[in-house]
């Protein structure tokens, strides 16, 4: 009887170390259906992750709470406990090791929620038109600390035109009218921040002897719905101009209307699901959150330079997460994106054949991103049509899909694109092609930061180079 008690006990501690390993597993999927972009490679991967999740939850469950069944299955009892064991060391180890940034454990893309933002004075002004706006006509210096808190990412003076946007030249509403001028709408790649000039001054540096003028109105953590209120409340009342320019990140598409303020020393930082409407008098009131985002700080000069002073060159406690499942998750999805676009998309993409040409691309991204933002893309669109401006979008980069594009695996939202500039007719410049077709894993890193996303001003600065190349070419220059 006794050696029956202890067989039952032994299956029943399996069980427990099981459920627990899988309780795991099945939060990370939930967890991961919830935030992950909906690429399809990515849909087919995490479908067939949940469904071992589910059955592996299952077995775990029966193991614990009906150990008698499986008293004939010592070997396979043995079997799932050690690996559901094994996994939670090694979980918990990796969570260790990735405090050692040395090892790059933790994948860029979870790392972005722990950078820390330092401004040595009050940066924004809610703005109605904008979200928000830099304080016009001022110097403000901003300090960016890598998340894994060993190293800064950059640490710069950044100049504020007289319309509240990075810029060395201030903005006046009339032009000459030899000249064309070019508005453009971007977000953190394209407003500057991160580089010593942005890709948009560079651009203008570039074109100095043309007949060419261009315009940022581009702010960090902005997209499609802030471009709206910027064109019809900013640019169409008060600016002259002949073309516009969309430089697009992948989530540009779905992000809500940004808004951020300041008081004396902290930061305000949130979003309102449109476009805030013009008769809501307490907006400001109602929508800034009222708690301060913890990791952007308004610091004096000196208390920055202390704060760099500290940071850690070894060793930094990272949150406990699923470090392992992640590095696994990052490199299965990179594999099966591969084997997906190489067994089930049988077009020749170097022919410029488009992998979502058979499909309604409009309604393929209202149904991806939302009605909504399409509308208020193809609102701007439509005025620029009807007045002859000149549109043109364009893709911009990440390193991890330059390098994709470069091993042969298109990236989805540049295929989006260049299937909707098609079919509406308008002019798409292909940054992948055009910058960064055939450069080496080497050189195309050398054009980012190795602790952020962002392009560096290396990247930045090759981009201008190719967009003006673009611009000025023979059949692109009206």
């Amino acid at each position: 009887m006794s050696s029956v008690n202890s067989e039952l006990k032994y299956i029943r501690s399996g069980g427990i170390i099981s459920i627990v390993a899988a309780i795991i597993l099945c939060l990370w999927t939930l967890k991961s259906f919830l935030i992950r972009d909906n690429d399809i490679s990515i849909s087919i991967f995490l479908k067939f992750f949940s469904v071992f999740s589910i059955i592996h939850f299952i077995t775990a469950f029966t193991i614990c709470f009906f150990p008698s069944r499986f008293t004939r299955f010592k070997n396979f009892i043995l079997l799932f406990t050690t690996f559901n064991l094994c996994y939670l060391v090694v979980e918990l180890t990796t969570w260790f090791l990735s405090g050692f940034p040395a090892l790059n454990i933790v994948h860029i893309d979870d790392r972005i929620d722990n950078r820390v933002f330092m401004f040595n004075k009050a940066p924004f002004v809610y703005d109605f038109s904008s979200g928000y706006k830099w304080v016009p006509n001022s110097n403000c210096r901003v300090v960016l600390i890598a998340a894994n808190g060993i190293s800064t990412v950059f640490d710069r003076v950044i100049k504020i035109n007289n319309a509240g946007y990075i810029s060395s030249r201030n903005y006046s509403s009339r032009k000459d009218s030899t000249v064309k001028r070019y508005l453009v709408l971007g977000d953190s790649f394209t407003a500057g921040e991160y580089n010593a000039e942005s890709w948009v001054d560079n651009l203008q540096d570039i074109m100095k002897d043309k007949k060419l003028e261009f315009y940022s109105f581009s702010l960090s953590g902005i997209g499609v719905i802030n471009w709206n209120s910027i064109f019809f409340n900013e640019i169409v009342p008060n600016y002259e101009f002949d073309g516009i320019i969309f430089a697009f990140l992948y989530d540009d598409w779905k992000r809500s209307f940004s808004i951020r303020s300041c008081s004396k020393d902290s930061i305000y930082i949130g979003a309102y699901k449109d476009i805030p409407p013009l008769d809501t008098l307490n907006f400001f009131k109602t929508n800034i959150p009222e708690k301060a985002v913890r990791n952007w700080l308004i610091k004096s000069d000196k208390e920055i330079d202390e704060k760099i002073k500290t940071l850690h060159p070894f060793y930094t406690f990272n949150k406990p997460d699923l470090y392992f499942l992640e590095l696994v998750y990052h490199r299965i999805y990179k594999t099966s994106k591969a084997v997906f676009f190489k067994v089930f998309i049988k077009k020749d993409l170097k022919s410029g054949n488009n992998i979502i040409q058979d499909i309604d691309i409009e309604r393929y991204i209202a149904n991806k991103y939302g009605r909504q933002y399409l509308m208020r893309l193809k609102e701007i669109i439509d005025y620029c049509c009807n007045h002859r401006k000149r549109i043109i979008i364009s893709s911009v980069p990440v390193l991890d899909e330059i390098n994709d594009y470069n091993a042969g695996i298109p990236f989805a939202q540049n295929e989006e694109l260049k299937k909707f500039c098609a079919f509406n007719n308008i002019e798409y410049f292909n940054c992948y092609e055009a910058a960064y077709r055939d450069l080496n894993r080497k050189d195309a890193a050398a054009c980012f930061y190795e602790n952020d996303l962002h392009w560096n001003d290396k990247g930045a600065l090759l981009f201008s180079k190719k967009f003006a190349e673009y611009i000025t070419k023979k059949g692109n220059d009206r």
